[in-house]
């Protein structure tokens, strides 16, 4: 209807009448008006729709992502509670089987029931897991904490044991380590230079000796493999006729060397001899070994009855050099725990089958029972040796160099294996002193020594050596014909005993 019209009606009827036009106009009226408002918000949506920034595809992506890791975390614990469900169930028909009264079936009538205690389960396994790292966390923290510690201790110990002992004099030129020689073919040498090379001494001074000029009653190359930590020990016979001054041409025992120039002279002795590079050494006197097998309790060995004989006799003179006491063993062969004075004195014979061969052979024997008895004991051992060894032991070696030492003592270094020096030798030539060992040849012997040493099968000795080589077989008159000879006659015979086993 229109306004016009309906005004027209409104005004020529009765007042106080109604029409139904008036109710149909209003409702009209309140509809337009209802459309017109929904329209508006609507425009007003949509506007502010379209204003707003359009969702990345990258937040679709994340979403998706969520939406995946959601279902895939809710299909583990569904699988976990049928998991769970099953395990449940076969206990149950195994209790029914046994006569126990089985728990009703409830999964699928409670479905929510059985996701809560999943997702209670996994909770409570997740906290429990975060413990337990967290414990082997503080167990991984405590025993770092104990290396720490026991590396600090070790490094203390050997540090108060260094500043006990004896200290090398560099005013003394045969003590300055700068005035060793080493022939020029050696310094270059590449293969060598992956080897540690120490030279250990046991010096026989006694009652008013001087302990830096007197005879070397023990002269062991110790070659240390710098990659795998073998050690291979070689014992250089005290009656070798080598020229034991390298500034003159002075041939005689070597164990002369250190008596006549000190440590200095005794690495360039063998140096200038055997072609190595010897700077560093170890020297020990009797007291010094015979306490270390003390602190390591002593050391078990087999002893034959010719043997017991010479040890007990050496004995007597052991312990008064030492001021050390022993028990005489009974002449009985067997195995005996041998202490300080005995062990010394047993690697001090060479009356035996074997002479002084098989005495070299007990005293690798000694010091690898010495070795293997402490590695035993651990830092207990290592202890008493650095508070009572070192003082009476006299070493240029660095601080470090002993504390890594003592370090990799436990796991890494291993004695593999040892021999004599010279390999090929005879005695009793009717030109120089019978009791000379002549090496048959020098040169020949050097190249021996330094395949088990170093593994170099093709070295060429320098020419230094092929000279003493040449004036070894011009006083001797052994030269290389003489060579299967030398080494029949360098064969150690056996004695019956445990040292026999050593090379």
């Amino acid at each position: 209807m229109s306004e016009e019209r309906y005004n027209s009606r409104r005004l020529s009827r009765p007042e106080g009448r109604s029409y139904s036009g008036d109710e149909e106009y209003s409702s009209n009226r309140r509809r337009s008006s209802y459309d017109e408002n929904a329209s508006r918000r609507r425009r007003s949506s949509e506007d502010e729709y379209a204003s707003r920034p359009r969702r990345s595809s990258y937040d679709e992506n994340a979403g998706r992502r969520r939406r995946s890791a959601y279902d895939e975390d809710a299909s583990r614990s569904r699988r976990s509670s049928d998991d769970e469900y099953t395990s449940r169930r076969s206990r149950t028909s195994s209790d029914d089987r046994s006569g126990h009264r089985s728990r009703p079936d409830t999964r699928h009538s409670s479905g929510s029931r059985t996701r809560s205690a999943a997702y209670a389960r996994n909770k409570k396994r997740k906290k429990k897991n975060r413990r337990k790292g967290r414990v082997a966390l503080f167990i991984l923290e405590i025993l770092i904490l104990f290396v720490l510690v026991g590396g600090i201790f070790v490094y203390a110990k050997v540090n108060e044991g260094l500043r006990k002992m004896d200290t090398v004099d560099t005013e003394d030129p045969n003590q300055n380590i700068d005035n060793v020689q080493i022939n020029e073919e050696v310094a270059v040498d590449k293969v060598m230079s992956g080897y540690t090379n120490i030279l250990l001494l046991g010096i026989d001074a006694r009652g008013e000796d001087d302990p830096d000029y007197c005879n070397s009653d023990t002269m062991i190359i110790c070659s240390i493999n710098n990659d795998n930590g073998e050690i291979k020990m070689v014992s250089v016979y005290r009656d070798t006729f080598l020229n034991v001054d390298p500034d003159e041409w002075n041939f005689q025992k070597a164990n002369a060397a250190y008596c006549l120039g000190s440590i200095t002279q005794c690495l360039s002795m063998m140096n200038r001899n055997l072609d190595l590079n010897l700077t560093d050494y170890m020297i020990m006197d009797f007291t010094a070994v015979a306490t270390m097998v003390d602190d390591v309790g002593g050391i078990d060995i087999d002893l034959t009855e010719n043997e017991i004989v010479f040890m007990n006799d050496y004995c007597v003179e052991t312990s008064e050099a030492t001021g050390m006491p022993y028990t005489p063993i009974p002449q009985v062969a067997g195995t005996y725990t041998l202490n300080g004075v005995q062990a010394v004195s047993y690697s001090r014979i060479r009356y035996t089958e074997g002479h002084d061969l098989k005495r070299t052979q007990r005293q690798r024997l000694v010091i690898q029972k010495i070795v293997n008895k402490a590695r035993s004991q651990g830092l207990d051992a290592i202890n008493r040796i650095i508070d009572d060894v070192f003082p009476l032991c006299k070493t240029n070696l660095s601080n470090a160099m002993i504390i890594k030492m003592a370090a990799q003592m436990f796991g890494y270094y291993d004695i593999v294996n040892t021999c004599g020096f010279p390999s090929a030798m005879l005695t009793e030539s009717p030109y120089v002193n019978p009791e000379y060992f002549v090496p048959v040849t020098l040169e020949q012997n050097v190249r021996e020594l330094h395949e088990f040493l170093f593994g170099q099968t093709d070295y060429e000795p320098s020419e230094t050596v092929k000279s003493y080589s040449q004036y070894i077989i011009d006083e001797s008159g052994f030269d290389a014909s003489y060579h299967d000879l030398a080494v029949g006659a360098t064969e150690i015979p056996p004695a019956g005993s445990e040292a026999d086993a050593v090379k």
